[in-house]
């Protein structure tokens, strides 16, 4: 786990650690690095709500760099909205993994973005598995004609929105999170309109930046939000060549 390799990197004394904070888990070890004097950035996760709530107050004030979840559901949403028809419909917004409290913020912020144009949304509770997924939301679509629209906040509901759409000829526009392989695939075909990626290659980039100025120049680390790029048919093929070579 990665708890062992930060313990063995503070006693390294570096002159700075990024830990990706993914839930309490890490607390002990980051108040161990600070402790010890050590700059600390956080990147991709600054997980802080319920149980992971840190006792160590210096915790949440550290600098973060990542997608801020809540945002880019919202800004997603809003560079979405222009693809569907122009009188509001209902948008059904599909969660893979309900639990998993970034989905809830990414959910958040496309609900705002839809409540701000007046466009009804309507939830559906999905599951990891895409096969399973594809069973659901066909069932969803074919209850209800009304749904102009998809937000589907991962990959395993994106996918089986975007395969059932198009082997059915459907006009349903699709919205999702990240750009894996397979919603590459959709993206370039045209049955998946649009996606947000989270850009992990500038995750690591700005957190060593953050930390290589602090030691070189005592700037003080910045947040940085990366999960702002929007993914389209137009820009794919440049976005999965960033990929392939590791900078997105």
């Amino acid at each position: 786990g990665m708890v062992p390799l930060l313990q063995a990197a503070i006693a390294a004394k570096p002159a700075g650690i990024a830990i990706d904070y993914t839930s309490k888990t890490m607390e002990a070890v980051t108040t161990a690095a600070l402790d010890a004097g050590i700059p600390v950035v956080l990147y991709n996760n600054n997980r802080f709500e319920g149980d992971n709530a840190p006792a160590d107050k210096r915790i949440p004030g550290l600098a973060f760099v990542g997608q801020d979840e809540s945002v880019s559901g919202e800004i997603l949403a809003k560079a979405w909205l222009p693809s569907l028809p122009s009188q509001p419909c209902k948008v059904l917004v599909v969660n893979p993994f309900p639990t998993a409290f970034v989905l809830t913020l990414r959910g958040d912020g496309v609900k705002r973005a839809l409540d701000a144009a007046g466009y009804p949304h309507e939830d559906l509770v999905a599951t990891g598995d895409q096969g399973q997924n594809l069973s659901l939301i066909s069932a969803a679509l074919q209850a209800d004609k009304g749904i102009c629209g998809i937000a589907a906040l991962g990959n395993p509901a994106a996918n089986p929105a975007a395969k059932y759409i198009g082997d059915n000829g459907l006009d349903i526009k699709v919205a999702t999170f990240d750009v894996g392989a397979e919603a590459a695939k959709h993206l370039k075909d045209g049955t998946l309109t649009m996606a947000i990626n989270q850009q992990p290659f500038l995750q690591s980039y700005f957190a060593v930046a953050n930390l290589a100025n602090q030691a070189k120049y005592s700037l003080t680390p910045a947040n940085v939000d990366t999960g702002t790029s929007i993914v389209t048919k137009d820009n794919i093929d440049t976005v999965q060549a960033c990929i392939d070579a590791g900078r997105c």
